[in-house]
């Protein structure tokens, strides 16, 4: 997947993932999300677990649960086409420093705005204790020179601020439009991730916390967008691994956390004078004001052919 790659194919193969994935759970090598305990899907509360996946490939992905415990995956669901769900015992690997539980699922089905294929993990932790439910998706995010790649194939960014169109899910789906949100809204997040909508969202210069695991752990959500003087580091980027991060390109030189240059401009002299030397992929953004989503989709597509003198990039956003 290159630089910045999210969720890439281990390249060790056959049943020795169990020390690859204890070492991805000791650097936070994590898909994390947000599971619900409750009896028969009643009285739910929030609870933080994490699922990360070892190898992946076409024909096994091999997912881990931090803490052990033993449960089931079941999947995959796909709200735009019929499937037929499958159970992959959740076994716990014993004893250890870094205790893990691993589900091996066979024949896996990537998310994509295509097929959003989703799992189920239900997770016993032992007498007394709740059932732990969550959905999640298998996915791979990354970059390749001056481009993105979602499952191994090259996509462009056609995003667009959502600015409350009385636009439904099916509505964004059809214009493959990305949504581009100001905030963490989970629930928009989870039904994007149930819809097929890929979303970004950005983060203004007034920002001072960053709540980046609840973002990662909406698998439509692979792409988040910082301010120049935000501070990511090590720390933040182990509990993150399946977020790209992009930079607001300001006055400032890329960070080195920056796996993508996000550049808003209104001039195209001006912005061909601020990607010069620029190594990472780069997403265009021109602001604009719309009557409908429809209308934000055409200008996405002029925004493109405005730009083609100046080169091809990795997203245009409007």
């Amino acid at each position: 997947m290159g630089r910045g790659g999210v969720g890439r194919p281990s390249r060790r193969h056959g049943h020795s993932g169990e020390s690859l994935a204890r070492e991805r759970q000791r650097n936070g090598q994590v898909f994390s999300g947000v599971a619900e305990a409750g009896s028969e899907w009643e009285n739910r509360v929030n609870l933080p677990i994490n699922i990360f996946t070892g190898e992946i490939n076409d024909h096994v992905a091999h997912v881990y649960v931090p803490g052990g415990g033993r449960g089931v995956v079941r999947g995959p669901f796909n709200l735009h086409s019929q499937t037929l769900p499958s159970n992959y015992p959740l076994v716990d690997l014993g004893p250890g420093s870094s205790p893990l539980a691993r589900a091996m699922i066979t024949d896996p089905c990537p998310w994509s705005p295509d097929s959003p294929s989703l799992y189920e993990l239900r997770l016993d932790l032992g007498e007394g204790q709740p059932l732990l439910t969550q959905s999640f998706g298998i996915r791979r995010f990354g970059v390749r020179r001056h481009h993105l790649y979602l499952n191994g194939k090259r996509t462009v960014v056609r995003g667009v601020f959502d600015e409350h169109y009385s636009a439904n899910a099916a509505m964004w789906r059809g214009l493959a439009a990305v949504r581009v949100l100001q905030h963490l809204d989970s629930d928009l997040l989870c039904d994007a991730s149930r819809e097929g909508i890929l979303s970004v969202v950005r983060f203004d210069e007034k920002t001072t916390s960053f709540p980046l695991r609840a973002i990662a752990a909406h698998v439509s959500t692979p792409l988040v967008v910082l301010p120049a003087q935000a501070v990511f580091g090590s720390e933040q980027r182990g509990e993150v691994p399946n977020l790209l991060v992009a930079q607001r390109m300001e006055s400032l030189p890329p960070h080195p956390w920056a796996n993508v240059a996000w550049i808003e401009f209104s001039a195209l002299d001006d912005f061909a004078a601020r990607i010069a030397g620029l190594t990472l992929p780069i997403i265009a953004v021109r602001r604009g004001n719309f009557t409908s989503l429809a209308e934000a989709r055409i200008a996405i597509d002029t925004l493109q052919a405005d730009m083609a003198p100046i080169g091809q990039f990795a997203g245009y956003v409007v």
